[in-house]
């Protein structure tokens, strides 16, 4: 029989399972592959004995292989039925020669680990689990002898049971392997690969959800990959289309220096869903992967994904319709805000409060280091002036808020001190209080882009923290359970898990919250008052009480202390048609030289109402301060022998509801005077807001009261459009100058110096010198060049209201596929990777 004869031969030379298993096999195997027509009914091994491997020819310095190399020509190719494993053919060269009949073991052979150990591994991973819950698992089913095929006796066992560390790297490959990965090929290769419709390993999937891709074929170029989903366009048509987006970038998602752009638009219970996904990489040459990137190379981008939403539209219900969002929020970066300018001119830009705040306070503490007492209570002034300055609603007012304390901060005195707070302010009246630029941090621009999207000031989204924590929950929770040891995956695998599993695991999850919230909520509301309490629920808002109830807060407790101590505290007055003590309290931040210093109010009922007119009483609730410390002067006073009455404060959340609700039936009892009722004095409040300036130059209703709402809409829109588009434009300017001239202070002087170091230097320069002078009087001469046209144009009111088109600079939208060969692809990182370091910056 064949086979028989084939099974022989297999045995006698040792390249039967059996054989293979043992310690002291010396075959290894080059490459496994499977042929045949639609079903790959073959398949095709070589293995090649160890002593005929020379290690040199891989430049390998140190030889791994147990055994010497003797050149050994011995090999052997088998093919065999994939179904039935029947042998179909044996061919090879099955000789040996004389060294390596002889050769000794050099060191220890591998010993393989069994497959059922990799099998539950690969299940684990597959779970989300990391390598220590992989190894826990495989200790506990050692101990209890629970994986299959687990020998009776395993001193016979030719594998190891008990995975070691250096077992992940084979495991992490293996599951890269299961996930369509081929951890064997160039990232860049694979990513190209996928995308290609005329190759073997296209994937129809990520194809359809990379909208935009450039491979990286010269130094020059970058490799850009951006996803979205049908999902994520379904999102963006329904949240961000004409409503609100925030961008973000991060980059330490891969081990290439790529760097990722966010789009995300907020739904209806106020959550964050990316829509976008923007990766390109930094240029050659960048030394930091947080600057590697333009308005260029963003613009190209975000006009892509445009152009990409656009021609979808159709399939979410937006025929011939062009995306186009009404508001966008930002950290302070100028590129980002550039860029979304050139692709949607009329979008009203906002700035995240955070990373403006953010960047105030790095600027004051560069200034005002130490922790003296002036320089703390500067610090806390100049912060107060900062709670202020976003809060205006009026340019004149920010700018009488900052010249009033410019000219207390001047009669202080000259001290070294005081004149640093006297540079943050004047900082923070030449960089940020422009005319333009203001309105993209205030009041005033979140009350435009209210208008705009037809909501209260508080539905517009502040800051960008929900971007920023997606950022953190995508790499901390996402990516980690893909990461061998917390090490970074590589471009391709960032890409495909995104497409196949981390974007509609993330779906998937709001689908079914949504499901599960709607059948909730379907029970609740047959429940007595249970459509009440959905309607509160709805609201997202934790109602705080009016009134103080009194917690632990040690912070606050010395705090309070400390004002008592200052004799910041007035004695407190009793008026007796309230039955309420008042005291009145100067802020920690007064100074004596205040025409007008910041008081504030303490009225305590002896019913146990207790209230103070400060932010942090009426933002946080609870007990202040200032509260605080008004009842441990009533202690005091008691101590001393006054009688003072012994009020009864709630001491939680809950008692200081019920004491509210208490006092607001018994104020509702009392009649109130006529020119005084509730519904008078709400038609005049009314009446002051419709009397109002809009402020955001809506087009004035008009008397037909028949007007179509959208109709009415589209006017409004139209006709604020051109001053939207000039305002982002002056304020980008403005942005863009006022961040020249503070940078300028600082480098000017020190290119001086350079100027004069040079002129010692004399004789012929190297080829890297030449290489590192030009290229640095390329950037000085850009940088010259723009300041002679600043200095020495004519202006024109022309030029500064014409607001057209995007820059035709910019480089062409629309999904480039470059295809070269697999073998002229560059990596996507041009540069080694490096870590996030802390900001300090002041912009």
């Amino acid at each position: 029989d064949d086979q028989l004869a084939a099974t022989a031969i297999m045995v006698q030379q040792g390249l039967d399972i059996d054989a293979r298993e043992r310690l002291d096999n010396r075959w290894s195997l080059q490459w496994s592959r499977n042929s045949g027509k639609s079903a790959k009914t073959a398949g095709r091994t070589k293995r090649m004995f160890q002593c005929g491997y020379d290690h040199n020819r891989s430049h390998t310095k140190a030889r791994h292989t147990p055994v010497p190399f003797t050149s050994c020509l011995a090999h052997g190719e088998i093919t065999f039925a994939v179904d039935t494993h029947k042998i179909l053919r044996i061919r090879g060269y099955f000789h040996h020669n004389q060294q390596c009949k002889d050769a000794e073991y050099i060191r220890i052979p591998p010993i393989p680990v069994h497959p059922s150990v990799f099998i539950v591994a690969l299940s684990q991973l597959r779970d989300g689990a990391t390598f220590a819950d992989v190894k826990k698992k495989n200790r506990e089913l050692f101990a209890a002898r629970g994986y299959k095929d687990f020998p009776a006796d395993l001193r016979t066992s030719p594998y190891r049971w008990l995975l070691e560390t250096r077992d992940s790297r084979s495991l992490y490959r293996q599951f890269s392997r299961m996930n369509g990965v081929k951890v064997t090929e160039k990232p860049q290769v694979n990513v190209d690969e996928w995308l290609d419709p005329q190759s073997a390993q296209y994937n129809p999937m990520i194809a359809e959800a990379v909208f935009h891709y450039s491979a990286r074929a010269n130094k020059g170029e970058r490799f850009e990959a951006c996803v979205a989903t049908d999902e994520m366009n379904a999102a963006a048509w329904k949240y961000g289309h004409e409503n609100q987006i925030i961008l973000d970038g991060t980059f330490g998602v891969c081990d290439s220096r790529l760097l990722l752009f966010i789009v995300m638009v907020i739904d209806e219970n106020r959550k964050g869903v990316p829509v976008a996904f923007l990766m390109f990489s930094a240029p050659t040459g960048n030394k930091q992967s947080s600057s590697g990137y333009n308005t260029e190379i963003l613009t190209k981008l975000i006009g892509a994904w445009q152009d990409s939403l656009t021609k979808c539209g159709a399939r979410h219900g937006f025929s011939g319709v062009i995306f186009n969002p009404f508001t966008c929020i930002t950290d302070t970066d100028l590129k980002e805000r550039g860029a979304l300018f050139s692709v949607f001119p009329s979008i009203w830009l906002l700035i995240c409060r955070f990373h403006l705040r953010q960047s105030w306070k790095n600027h004051r503490n560069k200034l005002l280091k130490g922790k003296g007492a002036l320089k703390l209570d500067l610090k806390h002034r100049l912060k107060r002036l900062e709670d202020s300055l976003v809060k205006t609603q009026t340019i004149e007012d920010a700018r009488a808020l900052l010249s009033k304390e410019l000219e207390l901060l001047n009669q202080l005195g000259g001290g070294k001190t005081v004149q640093r707070a006297v540079e943050h302010v004047g900082y923070l009246i030449s960089y940020r209080t422009t005319d333009n630029l203001w309105k993209s941090w205030s009041d005033f621009g979140r009350k435009v882009a209210a208008s705009l999207l037809g909501c209260e000031m508080e539905g517009v989204i502040p800051t960008t923290n929900h971007l920023e924590s997606f950022n953190g929950v995508l790499k901390r929770k996402h990516l980690r359970r893909w990461q061998n040891g917390g090490r970074r995956i590589r471009v391709d695998v960032l890409i495909q898990i995104l497409i196949i599993h981390i974007l509609p695991s993330i779906f998937q999850e709001r689908r079914l919250y949504r499901d599960q919230e709607l059948r909730i909520a379907a029970q609740v509301r047959q429940l007595p008052g249970g459509t009440s309490l959905l309607k509160n629920r709805s609201s997202g808002k934790q109602i705080i009480p009016k009134i103080a109830y009194l917690l632990p807060d040690a912070q606050r407790t010395e705090r309070a202390r400390a004002l008592l101590a200052a004799g910041q505290l007035g004695v407190p007055e009793f008026l007796p048609d309230t039955n309420t003590l008042v005291s009145t309290c100067y802020s920690s931040d007064a100074l004596e030289i205040d025409s007008e210093p910041i008081k504030y109010t303490i009225s305590i009922g002896l019913d146990g109402v207790a209230t103070c007119t400060c932010p942090d009483f009426e933002k946080h609730g609870g007990a202040c301060k200032h509260i605080r410390g008004a009842l441990l002067l009533l202690d005091t006073l008691r101590a001393q022998g006054i009688n003072m009455p012994v009020i009864p404060i709630p001491v939680s959340l809950t008692d200081a509801h019920a004491l509210q609700t208490k006092t607001a039936i018994a104020r509702a009892e009392t009649p109130a005077a006529s020119g005084e009722r509730p519904t008078v004095r709400a038609a005049a409040a009314i009446a002051d807001l419709l009397r109002e300036d809009d402020s955001c130059d809506a087009v004035p209703l008009e008397a037909e009261g028949d007007t179509d709402e959208e109709e009415h809409k589209k006017q409004r829109r139209t006709a604020t459009s051109s001053r939207r588009e000039f305002t982002n434009l002056a304020a980008l300017g403005e942005q863009a100058l006022a961040r020249t001239v503070y940078e300028l202070g600082d480098v000017a002087p020190r290119l001086g110096d350079l100027a004069e170091f040079l002129q010692r230097k004399s004789g012929p320069l190297s080829s890297s010198e030449y290489n590192a002078l030009s290229s640095g009087r390329g950037h000085l001469a850009a940088l010259m060049g723009e300041i002679d046209r600043l200095l020495f144009a004519v202006p024109t009111c022309s030029a500064a209201v014409a607001v057209d088109a995007p820059d035709s600079t910019i480089a062409p939208r629309g999904t480039q596929r470059k295809r070269k060969a697999s073998g002229e692809l560059l990596p996507p990182s041009p540069e080694k990777a490096n870590r996030r370091q802390d900001s300090h910056t002041p912009h």
